[in-house]
């Protein structure tokens, strides 16, 4: 029988195997300044990223069969930029008509949150889930690189409109960046307008 392949083959193969392994390992520099940007998330993408069914995505609103949906989430994203380990505070707010129209959950307060749904499936990836964006205080140290974190806001359905979320972030050392993020009205059956 003919070889197909020249005798050295195999040994390029792994070669080129552990390159391609070990260059994925190599992440990529920390930025050199603080940047911090923050945005509303839509309902769609949400659903993109963690699922579609509130048993397995925790930045969904669970529904009951009797009740229907009462509570209404809002999840912004906070994306800071460090060049070197640093502690951020933080304080945000979503104010409507009529004052606070809807209570900052941080971590273990979403934890708590779902914790009376723990008959749902999915359980365990919904806390992995909260675990690994949402925000963990107002006060936390955050390491060097570009991060994503969630700030969750839950009120009832629907928030009172109109109304805004304002946030505040301090880098140890830094200026205060302030954001202002209106809060659309809800589309029937969309979630929140882009």
């Amino acid at each position: 029988m003919k070889r197909l392949l020249p005798p050295h083959a195999p040994t390029m193969s792994l070669v080129l195997v552990l390159t391609l392994a070990l260059s994925a390992c190599v992440s990529a520099p920390p930025p050199t300044e603080v940047a911090i940007s923050a945005r509303l998330l839509d309902k769609a993408a949400l659903k993109s990223a963690y699922g579609s069914k509130a048993g397995e995505n925790p930045y969904i609103e669970p529904v009951g069969l009797v009740m229907g949906q009462r509570e209404e989430f809002a999840v912004v994203e906070l994306k800071v930029s460090l060049p070197a380990k640093a502690t951020l505070s933080l304080s945000a707010q979503l104010d409507g008509p009529e004052g606070p129209g809807a209570e900052l959950k941080y971590r273990d307060d979403f934890h708590a949150y779902w914790s009376i749904y723990e008959d749902m499936p999915g359980t365990t990836l919904r806390s992995s889930k909260i675990d690994a964006v949402c925000l963990p205080s107002g006060q936390f140290e955050s390491k060097a690189g570009t991060r994503a974190y969630y700030l969750v806001f839950v009120g009832k359905n629907p928030i009172p409109r109109p109304a805004e979320i304002s946030v505040q972030v301090v880098v140890k050392g830094q200026p205060m960046k302030a954001f202002i993020l209106p809060l659309a009205n809800p589309v029937p059956g969309k979630g929140l307008i882009k």
